[in-house]
Formats: C-alpha cells, structure tokens, sequence
C-alpha cells in the first residue's frame, strides 16, 4: 500500500506540474535537467501549505480508520478464573505481530498480568540472564511462548507472547469487541504513568 501510494502520488504531482507548465505558460514554473524549479514567494508557499493541511486534515477523519478514535482504550483479559482490565494507549508506531500468523500483538507490563504467566516463563523473567536480545528466542520458544521481534529508537530484541483465552477491546466505552490477538509481555517500565498497555492500528482493526 505504501508503496503504491508513493508512486500514485508522484503520478498525479507529475501531472499536475506538466499541466501548469504546458498549458498555463506561467513563468514560475520551469524545467531544467529533468529537475522542476518553482519560483514562488513566501507568503504563497505559507498559504498553499496551511491549505494543504486543512485538506489532509478532512479527508483523513472521512477515510483513516482511527481518525475519529480515542488516543486510549480499554482491555479485557480472560484466562481461567482471571479477569483483568487494562487501559491501552493506542500507538500509531505500534506495528507489532505475530511473525507466524500476522495477528495483532498488544504489549503488557509483566506486573499486570503476571497471575496467569506460567511458572517457568516467571523464572524466565527473574532470571538473572534475562535480557530482550534476539539469542533469547529459542528459549522463549521452548517455553512455549511466541517471541516477538521489535526495533525501537533504544534498541531490539523479542519479548514473550502468549494467545489468552480472551482478549476484548472496549473503545470509547461501546460494547466488547473479542480480538484474535496476542499478548506480549515486558518487563521492565517502559509505559506511562496513566496506561498499562500499548495496541497498535492493527489491533484496532
């Protein structure tokens, strides 16, 4: 999709500029070693780039899927007896899935869901050893856990999911939506202060 859209984008822009350039015969316009030269004065390219703005702003509310979301919304998470409510930030950054099945991943601190990790998989995280680098995902394998693979601006590494019973996702405080989802768990503080969770737009869905 994005790809398509780049070069859908450099069609129309080519477009236009051959429009106003052959057509319009206007002198701000010119070509020049297969490089286009725009002359044009600063209080025209403030206007054209607020205007450009506002046009983004619209069309994105009538076609982006999560233009009229909330910035947070809330998780169910059920497995045996458990139940746990979560309040998830939504990420647009957020890409993360399940490298296997591509389904949408959610992040969690260890902490809020820690009563239903598995014994061996809580060893696994106190461990002395732990860290998030890749070496860790046959282990985490054998655990019977999915490893994750994620890349932030600190660093990389794989985090231990798991696929709950349940998972639910209640927006805006509307009816319960079951996802088909898993769950990766962190263990160090990496989210704020007012969520406990992290889901990205394809979680959403």
């Amino acid at each position: 999709k994005i790809t398509a859209s780049f070069y859908i984008t450099n069609f129309i822009f080519a477009g236009i500029i051959l429009f106003f350039w052959y057509f319009l015969d206007t002198q701000n316009i010119f070509v020049k070693n297969s490089t286009v030269y725009f002359n044009l004065s600063p209080i025209f390219f403030i206007i054209t780039t607020l205007i450009s703005y506002l046009v983004i702003r619209i069309l994105s509310f009538f076609t982006v899927p999560n233009g009229s979301r909330s910035e947070f919304c809330n998780l169910k998470i059920e497995q045996g007896d458990k139940i746990f409510n979560l309040k998830a930030k939504i990420d647009t950054g957020n890409n993360l899935k399940d490298p296997f099945s591509n389904k949408p991943v959610a992040v969690v601190e260890y902490k809020f869901i820690e009563e239903i990790i598995p014994k061996k998989v809580k060893e696994y995280f106190l461990g002395a050893s732990f860290d998030t680098s890749g070496k860790n995902k046959e282990k985490l394998i054998s655990l019977k856990f999915r490893a994750i693979p994620f890349n932030t601006i600190l660093g990389s590494g794989v985090m231990p999911a798991f696929k709950p019973e349940k998972i639910k996702l209640i927006e805006n405080n509307k009816k319960e939506t079951e996802k088909d989802a898993f769950i990766a768990i962190c263990k160090g503080k990496f989210l704020g202060e007012n969520y406990n969770a992290l889901v990205g737009p394809d979680f959403l869905g």
